[in-house]
């Protein structure tokens, strides 16, 4: 098993910075250099929000804001955590998703491409790397090559999306809010359980490093070890 999540030096910084919006404060640098491990990011978060927020639950409070703003969307059917989001939404999820942040306030986790913006993607990657090529050896055909690129880059903008594999279901969908909006529904009386911390730690943090959120512990280092040894 990984002792390290390996994040390079940039990532670090965009972790970073995506916790501090998710939990509504600024690390202290001098803290950070000390920082080695996960466990010490998460004990600096606990530190942080000790003696805030009440006592609801943030994942209610999500569920329930998120389920009001759904309902429109779904046919007035009553939600529960365990609906599937692909068979709620008859719409573009990526309308849906914009309606939502909006309604809510919230941050919502980006979508996944769906098959057209996939094909869209690859459609343009082939384009740019074919001009030359193109242009050597089929003058004639560089002109379509070109155009495929703008063509391609207009389908991307339209592709609907979907929703992420590890976002299936509403439930799932409100965890991740509350991972992206946790200095918010601490603000709205939500509990800072320290479950709840490492819930949001580890979401973020999942995102800059290959090892999987359910595989992290305290004690694994955030950037390679070679790098605290030198």
């Amino acid at each position: 098993m990984a002792n390290s999540l390996e994040i390079g030096d940039d990532d670090v910084t965009d972790a970073l910075a995506a916790l501090e919006r998710s939990l509504g404060f600024q690390f202290d640098e001098d803290e950070l250099t000390r920082c080695r491990t996960v466990g010490d990011i998460h004990r600096i978060i606990s530190r942080q929000l000790a003696g805030t927020g009440g006592e609801a639950c943030a994942n209610a409070l999500a569920f329930y804001r998120l389920r009001r703003a759904l309902a429109p969307h779904a046919g007035g059917e009553k939600l529960r955590p365990s609906h599937v989001l692909a068979e709620l939404i008859a719409g573009s999820p990526k309308q849906v998703v914009k309606q939502l942040e909006l309604e809510t306030g919230l941050h919502l986790p980006p979508l996944a491409s769906s098959w057209l913006g996939k094909a869209a993607f690859s459609t343009a990657a082939i384009a740019l790397l074919s001009i030359i090529p193109v242009h050597m050896l089929y003058p004639g055909w560089t002109l379509l090559a070109i155009a495929l690129i703008p063509a391609s880059i207009w389908v991307l903008s339209v592709d609907p999306g979907r929703f992420a594999k590890d976002c299936r279901t509403l439930g799932d969908l409100t965890k991740k809010v509350v991972s992206l909006n946790f200095g918010h529904f601490l603000e709205a009386g939500a509990r800072p359980r320290p479950s709840d911390q490492w819930e949001v730690l580890t979401e973020i943090l999942s995102k800059y490093t290959a090892v999987p959120r359910t595989d992290m512990r305290p004690e694994m280092l955030v950037l390679p070890a070679k790098r605290y040894a030198a």
